[in-house]
């Protein structure tokens, strides 16, 4: 066996499939001139971050509340965006169960 006279650490590795999707669809957005937020980090490599921000897109956490005894909220954010997405599945469900085999998780 050798031995290692150099360790060096990528400022950059791969991404899965998912979050390099996110990161070009973000891109593009941005070049497209439009306002670009995404909701948390897309990906930890803070080398990443500092790009995506130097092209003006920026993420976002919303802080919610909760009661620790019922759980109950003073925001609507979750619920708002819940009934966005189920509206979103509801308009394409017929189109998708003629083009895919579809499962719903969770």
């Amino acid at each position: 066996m050798g031995t290692v006279t150099d360790i060096r650490i990528a400022k950059r590795t791969g991404f899965c499939y998912g979050v390099r999707e996110a990161i070009d669809k973000a891109k593009e957005a941005s070049a497209a001139g439009k306002s670009t937020h995404t909701l948390g980090q897309v990906v930890h490599n803070e080398g990443v971050v500092r790009d995506l921000q130097s092209l003006g897109i920026r993420s976002f956490s919303p802080q919610v509340t909760a009661c620790p005894g019922c759980g109950r909220t003073t925001s609507t954010f979750f619920q708002e965006m819940a009934e966005q997405i189920h509206e979103y599945l509801r308009e394409r469900r017929a189109e998708w169960q003629r083009r895919y085999r579809l499962a719903s998780v969770g």
